[in-house]
């Protein structure tokens, strides 16, 4: 009696698991569906769903496009791992017109157009210049073959490739009657026509448009500031051009040191230096006795020291050297050197 108890009392907790499992079982719902069908299921079965449920859905009309996930699947939470796809019928949609105007439509019909429909243009004032193309179709994936056009005031167009503009009020590549581009190239380009150019009232530019082209060879090198070219001589015969990789030596004159080798180098149209010539340091005599200083060697007389040397100094007389004066032995460093002091 009392073991049929007990299994009666073991059959009642195991009926109340089943029953308690199935209650809880995770399921996924139906969405609505919007001009889509259920391709098939993994495996095909009606809702709800089980986790791991995959769907596959198509449109209900091939002319239709569906947005969204072509293929889902019921998670473990009980929720799909993404929504129900939508087919929606391809169109092309408006686009903000500017100074234009649709002269016709093939056929004739608001937005939103469906493929193969054609859009002509005209511009709204008969003074003003179309700027895109006159006739645009609707393409089988909603896109326009080619924005819509834009009608302006005459205007000069520009073509920027490798070029660089600076001072006009209107950046981009179509410029009003009136405005002044000055132009640049890109670094290793030369430029071709006049730097500065004017858009004229006819919509035409002052001068042709000029160009970046490249150069692959060199006029004879001129005088460079960056490399003290005041204090260069050329050693080489000057040609009247250079062809690329050809080199021209030059030497410092003898109160500067060279740095580097002493070549310039044409590379594509243009000079490449791998030298500098460094000045010296130079010290008057009024300069040294304003600070009551002398040369070690040398006396009163005045200073010369070639770039990295070194150069001692004393007082004069019976002065003494200013406490926070700097070292007497100075090195002369890109024609720089800080002078002592004595008082």
């Amino acid at each position: 009696m009392k073991y049929r108890k007990i299994s009666i009392l073991l059959l009642y907790i195991i009926v109340m698991m089943n029953m308690s499992a199935k209650a809880e079982e995770v399921t996924c719902q139906d969405q609505e569906l919007s001009n889509v069908q259920i391709l098939m299921g993994n495996p095909v079965s009606p809702a709800p769903y089980l986790p791991g449920h995959v769907l596959v859905f198509k449109c209900t009309d091939v002319n239709m496009k569906m947005y969204g996930h072509r293929a889902i699947e019921c998670q473990s939470n009980g929720k799909w791992d993404y929504p129900y796809p939508k087919c929606l019928e391809v169109t092309c949609q408006d686009q903000e017109l500017s100074n234009v105007q649709i002269l016709m439509g093939n056929p004739v019909s608001p937005a939103p157009y469906l493929p193969g429909h054609v859009l002509v243009f005209k511009c709204t004032d008969v003074n003003m210049k179309m700027y895109g193309h006159r006739t645009i179709e609707c393409q089988s994936n909603g896109k326009w073959d080619y924005p819509y056009p834009k009608c302006l005031e005459t205007a000069c167009v520009a073509n920027l490739a490798n070029l660089i503009t600076e001072g006009c009020p209107h950046p981009g590549v179509v410029y009003m009657p009136g405005d002044r581009l000055k132009v640049s190239c890109v670094q290793g380009l030369t430029l071709q026509g006049p730097d500065v150019i004017t858009c004229q009232q006819d919509g035409q530019w002052s001068s042709p448009f000029p160009s970046c082209v490249v150069v692959t060879t060199c006029e004879p090198p001129s005088s460079m500031s960056h490399l003290n070219a005041d204090k260069i001589q050329i050693l080489d015969l000057i040609k009247t051009e250079y062809k690329t990789g050809e080199k021209v030596e030059y030497r410092c004159f003898n109160t500067y040191i060279m740095e580097g080798n002493p070549f310039l180098i044409c590379q594509e149209g243009t000079w490449k230096e791998q030298f500098k010539c460094i000045p010296p340091c130079l010290a008057s005599v009024k300069e040294m006795d304003q600070r009551n200083i002398q040369l070690q060697r040398g006396g009163r007389e005045r200073m010369y020291c070639p770039h990295k040397d070194l150069i001692t100094f004393m007082c004069q007389g019976k002065t003494q050297q200013k406490p926070n004066s700097v070292h007497f032995r100075q090195v002369c460093l890109y024609g720089q050197m800080t002078l002592p002091e004595c008082e």
